[in-house]
Formats: structure tokens, sequence, C-alpha cells
């Protein structure tokens, strides 16, 4: 179920036939890419480009998927990915999302990515605080990095 008590974004997507499993459904590896595209416009609306590297060479890196799979997607089928920010700490950002079929509005996916703020040998950095003074979250899922 979507949130109601932050920003969610959402993007349409319509499905093409490279997309297919041998079953006649989109294949799985799919989903994460989905994710991905829907997590990027999140970060665009918000004035923030989550693949450009700091001056330090740091990145948004992906630490954990997971997904549910509720009802086929077919070919030529449009969804709509919803993004929205589950929480928000000091060294990661956790996503959730939802797609949905644009007709009627079935609940076709669920799922949540984990991204970590570091550099290419894997060292650890601080998201940075003009991300987390533009990111929305609800107070209670937001860690006060202030000090106070």
């Amino acid at each position: 179920m979507l949130p109601t008590d932050r920003l969610v974004t959402d993007i349409e997507i319509r499905v093409r036939p490279n997309e297919l499993s041998s079953r006649g459904i989109i294949h799985e590896s799919c989903y994460i890419q989905w994710f991905e595209e829907a997590r990027l416009r999140y970060g665009q609306t918000q004035g923030i480009d989550f693949v450009a590297a700091d001056p330090n060479g740091y990145v948004m890196q992906i630490a954990e998927f997971e997904t549910q799979y509720f009802s086929p997607i077919r070919v030529e089928d449009m969804i709509i990915v919803h993004c929205w920010i589950e929480a928000l700490e000091d060294q990661s950002i956790t996503f959730g999302y939802e797609a949905t079929n644009n007709d009627g509005g079935k609940l076709c996916l669920a799922g949540r990515t984990r991204h970590v703020y570091g550099d290419r040998e894997g060292i650890l950095g601080t998201i940075p605080s003009v991300w987390k003074g533009k990111l929305q979250m609800p107070h209670d899922n937001q860690i006060d990095t202030s000090g106070q």
C-alpha cells in the first residue's frame, strides 16, 4: 500500500517485447531496472542526481534488493512504478516501490532497495546534508545528524 505521509513519485513504463521470458511474461530481471528508473525519477523531482559521483568519488550503490510478485505483467502492458523513501540514514537510503497495471490499478510488484553512499573501494561515506535537506521523510524515519 502506498504511503500517505511522504512524497511518492511515479513513472509509466510500457512493457517491451524484449523483456519477455520464455514463459510469455516479463522476466524478473526487469524489475530492478524499473525500480532504478523510478528511483532516479524520484531524485530528479528533488533536484538530486543519484548517478553522479561527488568530488571525492562517492556514489549511491545498491546494497539490498527485494521484490514480491503479485500478478503477471505482459507485453504492451502499461505499468506505473511508484517510488518513495522508506528510511533515510547517515550512510544509506531505503526506497520502497509498487508497480501497478495502468488498466485498473492492479498491484503487480512491490519491493525495496537499500543504497549505500560509498566510494569504489567500498568505503562508506555520509549522505550529503544537501540531499537530506531535499529528501522528504516523516520525522520518525529520519536520523538527526545535527548533533543536538
